[in-house]
C-alpha cells in the first residue's frame, strides 16, 4: 500500500498522507488542493494509479484552487448506479430460474431461447452463478494473521452463497461465518454498530484490515454478525467496489496482489468467475 514511482505523489490516505491504495479504493485521498477529496474511481484508474500522473488536470491546478465536483467521489451518484445494478441482477437472476426450469408458460409468451454461454464469456449476472450438489465441501485457505496460530478447517458452502454480487448491508456467509458490509452513516460509532449486529468492538477491529479513528461518516467496514469472539482462522478483509464493467478472479487477483485461492474462497465465486462494476467484496489481507 506504498505508492510507487507510477503512482501520484500527492495521493494517501486520509489518516496517512504517506501511504495509499495500489488500486483504486475509497481510502485513496488527493491532497494536491487547498480541500483534500478522494477522487473518482475511474480517475483514480486513468492518473492517479499510472505513470500519466503528471497530465492528470487536477496535479496542474494550483494548490490553493478547489478539488473539482466533477472529477470527485461521488456517493449519491454511486448509490444510484448501485441500486440499478442490484434491480438489474434480480431481473437476471429470475429470468435465468424461469429458463432454467422451462417454464412454458413465460418462455413460450417471450419466445426466450437457452442463454449459450462461451467457456470465456459471461454477459449477465443470471449466468454467473454456479450449480451444485446439495452441499459442497472446501478446505479453508490457511493463514496467518497477528501472529495467530491458525489451522486448515473443513468448511461447507451452501449452493445459496454461489451467488457473489452483494450490496452494502446484505448480509452473506461464507462457511461458517456470516458478514455484510457496511457504510458508517452519520452518528454511528463501533459500539452502537456492534452491539446493533450482536457482535464485539473487537471482532469489528479484527476482521477489518484498517480502521480509523475516529470513525468517520461514508467509511465502508466489514462486519460478521452474530460473532461473539475472534475467529483465529480469518484473515483481515478489506471492502472493495469493483469498479471495472467485467473483470476476472484472475485479474482482480493479479490487481489487487492477493492469492487467487484465497479471493475465490471469500467470493464463494464458481466458474466461470467474473466480476463486474458495483459488486462489493471483502478482500482477504494478511496482517
Amino acid at each position: 500500500m506504498h505508492p510507487s514511482n507510477h503512482t501520484c505523489p500527492e495521493l494517501g490516505a486520509q489518516d496517512d498522507p504517506s501511504i495509499s491504495c495500489a488500486y483504486s479504493s475509497i481510502q485513496n485521498t488527493c491532497f494536491h488542493c487547498q480541500k483534500i477529496a478522494t477522487p473518482a474511481l475511474s480517475h483514480q484508474t486513468e492518473f492517479c494509479l499510472t505513470s500519466f500522473y503528471a497530465k492528470c488536470p487536477v496535479y496542474s491546478m494550483r494548490r490553493e484552487e478547489e478539488f473539482p465536483q466533477s472529477l470527485r467521489y461521488n456517493l449519491e451518484t454511486d448509490n444510484r448506479s448501485r441500486i440499478k445494478w442490484v434491480i438489474i441482477g434480480v431481473l437476471n437472476v429470475f429470468l435465468g430460474v424461469i429458463i432454467f426450469l422451462n417454464w412454458s408458460p413465460i418462455v413460450n409468451f417471450t419466445q426466450i431461447q437457452p442463454i449459450k454461454v462461451e467457456s470465456r464469456s459471461v454477459t449477465s449476472w443470471a449466468t454467473r452463478t454456479k450449480k451444485a450438489s446439495p452441499t459442497t465441501t472446501i478446505n479453508h485457505p490457511a493463514n496467518t494473521k497477528k501472529a495467530r496460530t491458525t489451522s486448515t478447517a473443513t468448511l461447507t458452502i451452501e449452493p445459496t452463497n454461489l451467488l457473489f454480487v452483494r450490496a452494502l448491508d446484505l448480509p452473506f456467509s461464507i462457511g461458517n461465518s456470516r458478514f455484510l458490509i457496511h457504510r458508517v452513516l452519520a452518528g454511528e460509532t463501533l459500539a452502537g454498530l456492534a452491539s446493533k449486529y450482536s457482535t464485539t468492538v473487537e471482532v469489528i477491529d479484527a476482521v477489518n484490515i484498517i480502521i480509523p479513528t475516529p470513525l468517520w461518516v461514508g467509511r465502508i467496514l466489514v462486519i460478521s454478525p452474530g460473532m461473539g469472539a475472534i475467529d483465529p482462522a480469518l484473515p483481515a478483509f478489506e471492502p472493495y467496489e469493483v469498479p471495472d464493467k467485467e473483470i476476472s478472479l484472475f485479474d482482480l487477483a493479479g490487481r489487487l496482489k492477493v492469492d487467487q485461492g484465497l479471493l475465490k474462497y471469500y467470493t464463494s465465486c464458481g466458474d466461470p468467475c467474473l466480476f463486474v462494476a458495483g459488486d462489493w467484496l471483502i478482500i482477504p489481507r494478511l496482517r
